[in-house]
């Protein structure tokens, strides 16, 4: 789902961000199918993510940790600011929609968790 807003995202050169289930754009901002196909790669992430960060709360509720296990469920947060504190904007999961961004059959052929595959780099 798209949101417009006046004041988020914060930032002078961010025009959109993927807040899953949310895509905010800035109103006066681009938006073409380039910046559509970059955030809709994110949400695609996001939601890798949330799979396996719901899998892993749920074995934790099961070894009795109680409602700390909730903590897991933002885990592409997690693992996005992990990965840009040590690459900045270069991370895996800004590569992954940079690159696939031009393409426009990229979100048809994208193999899940694509995105592992720029960690290395």
């Amino acid at each position: 789902m798209i949101v417009y807003s006046n004041w988020f995202p914060f930032g002078k050169h961010t025009d959109a961000m993927t807040l899953w289930p949310f895509i905010f754009v800035r109103k006066g901002r681009k938006w073409n199918e380039y910046v559509e196909r970059h955030e809709t790669i994110h949400l695609r992430q996001q939601e890798e993510v949330l799979v396996v960060a719901v899998m892993l709360a749920v074995v934790l509720v099961i070894a009795g940790c109680g409602w700390w296990s909730l903590f897991v469920l933002p885990l592409y947060y997690y693992l996005y600011g992990i990965m840009y504190l040590i690459k900045g904007y270069d991370n895996a999961f800004e590569r992954e929609a940079y690159n696939g961004q031009w393409q426009e059959d990229y979100l048809q052929k994208r193999k899940f968790f694509e995105w592992t595959s720029y960690i290395k780099h």
